[in-house]
């Protein structure tokens, strides 16, 4: 069986997905353009579905920054813990210091 690490736009996505810096978010289309590969926001998912806590998945959230529905008390938690401010299970954009990147 083929390793998907082998996959360059895999492996694209598990880069960009581990430069997200604590305390900030992208969204899942986010994540797949700036790995080269927009439109392919569902294998962000996938990808990060399969990775356990091997990628920072708890910084990536829905493009208006509502938190995905698996495990969303504890993505929230350790976006808290980090800095982020979630209210009602969706990240709140910082004025000054935005948590998610503002070009979708």
């Amino acid at each position: 069986m083929p390793n998907p690490a082998d996959n360059p736009m895999h492996a694209a996505i598990v880069r960009v997905i581990e430069s997200i810096p604590p305390g900030q978010t992208r969204s899942y289309a986010d994540v797949a353009r700036d790995a080269g590969c927009p439109g392919r926001h569902r294998l962000v998912g996938r990808i990060l579905s399969v990775s356990l806590d091997a990628l920072p998945w708890w910084r990536v959230v829905y493009a208006d920054g509502r938190l995905p529905p698996v495990n969303p008390t504890l993505q929230q938690n350790k976006l808290i813990d980090e800095g982020v401010r979630v209210e009602g299970f969706r990240v709140v954009p910082d004025r000054h210091h935005s948590n998610e990147r503002q070009d979708h």
